[in-house]
């Protein structure tokens, strides 16, 4: 028995039929088939990472950057008011597809999709216990990761003019 080749190489190749927005080799978005709002924007490395944990920095990287040049489109071109910005990492997360994505959803004010979920409380035993295991591991990752880690580049942030950027006007002028 053959396994299906994954939607996402495929469409990262030129094939089906899906309605492509950028396609660089590296990273390719495309319109979701079965959209959660109207513009909902699947974001993709081109080479098949199944989840977020097996993509390289520097992949990751690059696909996070084409991800806000989409984003900052979405606010002009669908006059969107705000994005959500998503990666459902595992099939019990939510991932549909057998490769790593990003989704960008354009949200507009009362626009009927909700992510709020039901908060739970947990006990201080029960915080401190879940906050000792990941320390513990953390600790472990990072020593791991000091090791591994190239040398550190020394780069300048680009600073945000804030009179150009629809998101933030829409974000200062939200209570006017």
């Amino acid at each position: 028995m053959t396994e299906a080749p994954c939607e996402i190489c495929t469409i990262a190749r030129g094939g089906g039929r899906a309605k492509v927005l950028y396609n660089d080799g590296k990273v390719v978005a495309f319109l979701s088939e079965k959209p959660a709002v109207p513009g909902h924007i699947i974001v993709a490395p081109s080479e098949h990472f199944t989840i977020f944990e097996q993509v390289s920095e520097q992949t990751l990287a690059h696909c996070t950057k084409v991800t806000n040049r989409i984003s900052t489109s979405v606010f002009e071109a669908l006059q969107a008011q705000g994005t959500n910005i998503i990666i459902n990492n595992g099939v019990p997360a939510g991932q549909e597809f057998g490769h790593f994505t990003l989704s960008i959803l354009p949200r507009k004010q009362n626009d009927g999709l909700n992510f709020l979920w039901p908060q739970k409380t947990m006990s201080e035993e029960e915080l401190s216990t879940v906050e000792l295991h990941l320390k513990e591991y953390s600790t472990t990752m990072h020593a791991h990761a000091e090791e591994h880690a190239p040398p550190k580049e020394q780069k300048k942030l680009k600073q945000i003019d804030k009179k150009d950027d629809l998101r933030v006007r829409h974000y200062m002028n939200r209570g006017a």
